[in-house]
């Protein structure tokens, strides 16, 4: 099957309190020492070199690559072909895969 969405990275700013019921609760990346900062119920990184920016809430969000109606998402995972793979795991496309993981 033909993925239908995409991983892409996005902000969220948190100083616009109508996007907060689409705000992930979630957090990912590294959990090593960083200066947090609490802004409202978030904590986001500081050490901004400018401290005019705004505070943002970084996350991973789903994109359509295409017009969508009643159906599946569907994500290329791309995992590693050096490992045994799962048996629900089709690739995409191999040789982009032998790219990417050699």
């Amino acid at each position: 099957m033909i993925p239908n969405v995409m991983i892409c990275p996005y902000d969220f700013p948190l100083m616009e309190k109508d996007m907060r019921p689409y705000i992930p609760n979630v957090s990912f990346g590294d959990s090593g020492e960083v200066k947090m900062k609490r802004f409202g119920t978030f904590w986001f990184k500081t050490g901004s070199n400018n401290e005019l920016d705004a505070p943002v809430l970084k996350t991973l969000v789903l994109v359509a690559t295409r017009a969508l109606c009643d159906e599946e998402l569907l994500l290329n995972y791309r995992l590693s072909n050096s490992k045994r793979r799962l048996d629900w795991y089709t690739p995409v496309n191999e040789e982009e895969d032998r790219r990417r993981w050699s």
